[in-house]
């Protein structure tokens, strides 16, 4: 299924038509008969889609209707670029909500993994977990920087050693987890074939969240619910005027560049660290990973320096970067 997407300025609002209230619109406003396969296939199908975009944009209304006629196209078919009839705007209002239940399920993930990695580490006092958490998160300032030795499989249990498994660190292969129980629902050929780089960064960014926000050994969001929100608002790229001009502030989009260009190889650790959660956190089997995919989705920006993000696992790391380690 070929993906379109459009960029929202806050993935967990819909603007729709002034003629049907969104807040009236429920499961039951479906066709008689549908609502089942609605949250059991259509939906399932819509977060897979999601996933597999660049980080905090949306299905288009084109892939919508294109979702909807995959589940429902026999029965109630909606025609290309039918954007004013009811199915449309009652499935585009439910999918909206869905997706971010869906982004919440990234954020509750990353801070039950959180707490789990405390007990395994043994951490009993909150100080022992600030240090930890402050080893993991890297500059807690620098929502920009690309030093976050949670990312890596290596760092967790020994700060010392070489950094190796990029995006395989246990708190983001706990979390990723949540996303692959949505891929495992879904039938193989119905999956989208691109990779889920999207969700990959959610659930980076997810992790990075619960890290800024425990720093002190304890989680604490902000106060303000809209502040603590895992919303494009909060963790999208965004512009940052300073004296010199605009710059850019890429909390989303830092590692972009890298996730579009892993090896086969890295996404299948990637998946098969995730894939060891599932006995633990007791969910059926997953096999999403048995998905051949494609390229991502989207252009690469052949300038990005990625030069620490190499991982001698899979990368041939130059003599000089290896010597400035």
């Amino acid at each position: 299924m070929e993906i379109h997407s459009t960029p929202s300025s806050r993935i967990d609002r819909l603007t729709m038509n002034k003629s049907h209230k969104k807040k009236e619109l429920s499961y039951d406003s479906l066709p008689q008969g549908t609502k089942f396969r609605f949250k059991s296939k259509l939906i399932p199908l819509a977060l897979d889609t999601t996933g597999a975009l660049k980080p905090w944009n949306t299905p288009n209304d084109d892939t919508i209707i294109e979702v909807w006629n995959l589940v429902f196209g026999v029965d109630y078919p909606i025609d290309e670029g039918d954007t004013e009839c009811y199915n449309f705007i009652v499935a585009k209002t439910l999918i909206r909500r869905a997706i971010s239940s869906w982004l919440h399920k990234f954020a509750d993930a990353a801070e039950k993994a959180l707490a789990a990695e405390f007990t395994r580490q043994g951490l009993q006092t909150q100080e022992e977990r600030a240090v930890f958490v402050q080893r993991l998160l890297g500059d807690a300032d620098d929502m920009s920087d690309k030093k976050r030795p949670f990312i890596w499989e290596s760092t967790y249990d020994d700060p010392s050693a070489r950094q190796e498994g990029i995006f395989q660190g246990r708190l983001i292969a706990r979390t990723f987890f949540e996303h692959i129980q949505i891929m495992n629902a879904i039938n193989t050929e119905d999956r989208v074939q691109e990779k889920p780089v999207g969700a990959l960064i959610y659930s980076i960014q997810a992790v990075h969240r619960a890290l800024l926000y425990s720093v002190t050994g304890t989680l604490k969001p902000p106060m303000d619910k809209k502040n603590a929100e895992f919303s494009k608002t909060n963790w999208g790229d965004y512009m940052l005027v300073t004296p010199r001009g605009e710059k850019a502030v890429k909390r989303a989009s830092i590692f972009l560049n890298k996730i579009s260009t892993l090896k086969d190889q890295q996404w299948d650790d990637i998946f098969d660290k995730a894939l060891a959660f599932r006995s633990i956190l007791g969910k059926q089997r997953a096999t999403a990973r048995e998905v051949e995919m494609k390229e991502p989705i989207g252009e690469v920006d052949s300038e990005s320096d990625d030069a620490d993000l190499l991982d001698p696992r899979y990368d041939v790391i130059p003599q000089a970067i290896e010597d400035g380690k």
